[in-house]
């Protein structure tokens, strides 16, 4: 965390922390995905198929939500790691621009 010369704090250590902790969590999710994606594969175990079929359907349902659930967290934290590095470049700049005019 730093302080301009005007006293904005820029946390961008906290941002980039952030960002990749979204990442491990990303990661973690992708792996429980595949792991349903495995076990669905396996199919339900239900014996009628009037079960069945409307079992398979809601699963696989619920399986492309649990997918756009896991891809939201990896843009998370894809956008909190460019948020810190674009943070950085404006602090550097600010610092800049008011060293000139002092």
């Amino acid at each position: 965390m730093s302080a301009n010369a005007l006293g904005v704090v820029i946390d961008a250590d906290g941002r980039r922390a952030s960002g990749q902790d979204f990442q491990a969590l990303a990661d973690q999710h992708e792996r429980l995905t595949a792991a349903l994606r495995s076990s669905l594969r396996s199919g339900s175990g239900l014996p009628f198929w009037e079960v069945d079929t409307p079992f398979g359907e809601l699963a696989e349902h619920l399986l492309q939500r649990h997918v756009r659930t896991g891809d939201g967290l990896r843009a998370a934290g894809d956008g909190q790691v460019v948020m810190a590095r674009r943070n950085v470049a404006v602090e550097q700049l600010n610092s800049t621009t008011v060293q000139d005019h002092t």
